[in-house]
């Protein structure tokens, strides 16, 4: 607990990054230990007062392990599920959110230098250093366009497709879902290199055998320009995303008719 305190007091022998880590670790590990089974004891022993004094007669050895079991079986089987979700999400989402409350960077890192908090400093730097100003605004624009652009055309296309197919004049429904939800099958990194292959500037053949055919010269520049870049990242999106979609607006249009 104290390295999460100092990062370090030795150059070239305390590592600051992990006495961060070795510190939210042991944070964790007292608010899940030290606070969530406490307040479960507390609760659990209340629990118990107030029956023996309603008359309750403590049940032997044999038959708490048998309760335990018939009523904590759940909890038991998804306990690993609860504590692989604190150390793949929780954990990397705090180290981040601590990692920038402090000086680190390419030219100040562990174990040559020690890292050293500086509470708000990175964040006041983003407001009045006019690099990382317009760095800062470029990037937080195109997430608010990439996260409402983005989801917006999964879910048009999803209920889009979902309406149509369940349409009473279309046949071959079963097929026609089946074939609609494969790119949700597919790994997400096949879909990204065949789009990546697709919009080739060169030999791709979106270019090859639909720009220029119609419009002619050397077609887009699909990866080489940050504006048609963006415009194929959010149609790679669209492609991932709409099958989960276009499953549940189906599942409940099909519900709907039964």
């Amino acid at each position: 607990m104290g390295g999460i305190v100092t990062l370090g007091t030795i150059p070239g022998v305390d590592h600051s990054i992990y006495l961060l880590v070795y510190g939210i670790v042991a944070l964790l590990l007292i608010a899940v230990a030290g606070g969530v089974f406490y307040v479960f004891n507390v609760m659990d022993a209340k629990n118990q007062a107030i029956k023996i004094n309603n008359g309750w007669i403590v049940p032997s050895f044999k038959q708490s392990l048998q309760h335990l079991y018939d009523k904590a079986f759940p909890y038991i089987m998804t306990a690993p599920g609860f504590v692989l979700l604190i150390f793949t999400v929780v954990f990397p989402l705090l180290f981040a959110i601590a990692l920038a409350f402090t000086n680190y960077d390419l030219y100040n890192s562990p174990p040559r230098n020690l890292v050293e908090w500086i509470g708000f400093g990175n964040f006041l730097d983003l407001a009045t250093v006019p690099i990382w100003q317009n760095t800062f605004a470029s990037v937080f624009t195109w997430t608010i366009i990439w996260t409402l652009v983005a989801t917006s055309f999964q879910i048009v296309v999803g209920l889009l497709l979902a309406v149509l197919v369940n349409d009473k004049r279309v046949k071959f429904k079963k097929t026609i879902r089946t074939i609609l939800i494969l790119p949700w099958a597919v790994p997400g990194f096949v879909s990204i290199l065949i789009f990546a292959a697709m919009f080739n500037d060169q030999f791709g053949a979106i270019n090859r055998d639909i720009i220029i055919p119609l419009i002619g010269g050397e077609g887009l520049p699909w990866l080489t320009d940050p504006f048609y870049t963006k415009i194929v990242l959010i149609m790679i999106q669209t492609w991932l995303g709409y099958p989960f979609v276009f499953a549940l607006f189906s599942g409940g249009i099909t519900k709907y008719l039964v």
